[in-house]
């Protein structure tokens, strides 16, 4: 509904914008400022049908709607050339109603029907490409950026093989950083990186560096808002250039904030537990469940961890377990979950960089996210914390040093100052799968210059078949591979499966399932669409 309101807003102020042209396009003043009616004359004026009103608020379709609607308004005056048809495109809010209140300029015919001027096919060519490439990037960076979720981080609200528009209305869309750049390219040129991302060819050049600044948005980040940000941790590029990450923002500027137990506390108050969020749990069985058995009960078996034929850990969520037990509950004895006990601890978590502390990923803090204009008195405990987020965000262009054998002594500009004023407001970013996200629990906030946008729709979703999952789980592709060693043939059949199981006197896994796996089809595309998750609103 949110989203919908704001297009709708975005669509009026396009038409207030337009209100000068309507007036001298003969439009009544009561029409001309009228929600939808206006609408429906920008688009009688411009020669375009009248069911545009409504694409004009529907997300996507607004986007072209814009950007055609402001081609043809500037061809209706009379501009055709390349500098105003890109005034027109790139600054609607500020050109029309300079077009509008010219006494110059006056409305000549819908731009649709005015004849088209004659050029050679290499200029029409290089007009089109120009300006498709111009609105693209436009659209892609103040509006909405389509987005495809690699890895199982934040299951269950959002699954591997979705494919989102990230929203940069909501927070505010912020200024290239990096403005030597390929057009619509992240990292890497086209078709030149493998498939992680990795290898390609840089797209950009670092060698001009413009200052972090954001245009007002219509909210800001609120608590377990979906939120698409750069990774702060990847120093190695520019910020708008990082990898993008996505997770639900668990804790705002200002907040003190603490998990026990696998229990998020902020500001001593416990946040409500989102009902898909994942973690793992170890599941006792009478008998085997086989990993198609798994997935049929809709668990993903890229994170399923055997340990013998009765006994294997997996993330699961409460639907997924209410499902399992459905299916398969007569063969289960017990299902714990796998939460780590506060006595242990992880040094992989960043708040650990302070060595005293015993914390991990189910019981940690309590401790307090900066905000802008946050003073704090520098000790040894919090330049901890602290210290890395000072030199690699808050002033990346000083001279800041991070000291001692603990990283507790810090150095600005050759000083050692008691105090230290944060200059941007920072998140904590977890993700849904609580123990298979790599997140700020390791490593550490997000500051604001590393927000992208908001996380708003699912447009399609495929679900990953069988055949790949299986094939994605590192632990059972390992086991495969030692039992065809071990037998030395690649055709894994009962009979040999039966003669290994007995050499090892156990059975760690089920071999014969991952074989069937591996030979049999991974089934259509469209079979494997989850129809029930297009153009879901995110959570």
């Amino acid at each position: 509904m949110g989203l919908l309101l704001l297009l709708l807003l975005l669509s009026y102020l396009f038409q207030v914008a337009t209100f000068g042209c309507l007036k001298k396009a003969n439009v009544e003043t009561s029409k001309a400022l009228i929600p939808f009616v206006g609408m429906a004359e920008l688009m009688r004026i411009i020669g375009k049908p009248k069911y545009w009103v409504v694409l004009s608020v529907l997300p996507v379709s607004n986007v072209f709607v814009f950007v055609t609607g402001a081609l043809e308004l500037a061809k209706s005056f009379g501009k055709k050339d390349f500098l105003n048809q890109a005034l027109a495109m790139l600054f609607p809010f500020f050109y029309f109603p300079y077009l509008g209140f010219n006494k110059n300029d006056q409305y000549d015919s819908p731009g649709a029907s005015m004849p088209k001027i004659k050029y050679s096919f290499t200029r029409e060519w290089s007009d089109a490409i120009l300006f498709a490439v111009l609105a693209a990037t436009l659209i892609r960076w103040s509006t909405f950026e389509l987005y495809t979720i690699p890895t199982p981080s934040m299951e269950g609200e959002l699954m591997v093989g979705d494919f989102l528009f990230v929203s940069k209305l909501h927070y505010g869309a912020r200024s290239p950083i990096t403005p030597l750049q390929v057009p619509l390219t992240h990292q890497s040129i086209w078709f030149t990186a493998d498939d992680q991302g990795k290898g390609g060819t840089d797209s950009y050049s670092d060698a001009l560096q413009l200052p972090y600044y954001r245009f007002p948005g219509f909210t800001n980040i609120e608590r377990n808002d979906v939120v698409v940000f750069n990774w702060p941790d990847e120093m190695s590029r520019p910020t708008d250039l990082k990898t993008n990450y996505i997770k639900r923002c668990i804790g705002l500027a200002g907040d003190t904030l603490s998990m026990k137990n696998g229990q998020v506390y902020a500001n001593g108050e416990a946040i409500e537990r989102y009902p898909l969020s994942q973690f793992y749990y170890k599941i006792i069985s009478k008998s085997l469940i086989t990993p198609k058995q798994l997935f049929q009960c809709g668990l993903n078996i890229e994170e399923l961890h055997y340990r013998n034929d009765t006994s294997f850990v997996i993330t699961a969520n409460e639907a997924t377990l209410a499902n399992l037990k459905k299916k398969q509950g007569y063969r289960i004895k017990s299902i714990t979950p796998q939460i780590t006990p506060e006595s242990v601890k992880d040094p992989s978590l960043y708040q650990n960089h302070h060595y005293s502390k015993v914390w991990n990923r189910d019981n940690f803090g309590p401790i307090a996210i900066p905000y802008a204009g946050m003073t704090i008195e520098l000790t040894k405990e919090n330049i901890a914390y602290y210290g890395e987020v000072i030199e690699r965000y808050d002033l990346p262009s000083e001279e800041v040093n991070i000291l001692g054998n603990n990283m507790d002594q810090i150095s600005i500009n050759g000083t050692s100052p008691a105090t230290y004023t944060f200059n941007y407001n920072y998140y904590f970013m977890m993700g849904d799968n609580r123990h298979n996200s790599l997140d700020s629990r390791f490593w550490g906030f997000v500051p604001e210059t590393h927000i992208v946008g908001k996380a708003a729709l699912i447009f399609i979703s495929v679900q990953k078949g069988y055949r790949d999952q299986l094939l994605s789980n590192v632990g059972m592709m390992q086991q495969a591979n030692y039992a065809k060693q071990e037998l030395r043939t690649d055709n894994l059949t009962n009979a040999n499966i039966q003669q290994m199981l007995q050499k090892q006197n156990a059975t760690f896994i089920n071999y014969f399932d991952i074989n069937q796996a591996i030979n049999q089809p991974n089934g259509s595309a469209l079979s494997r669409l989850r129809w029930n998750r297009f153009f879901n609103l995110i959570d």
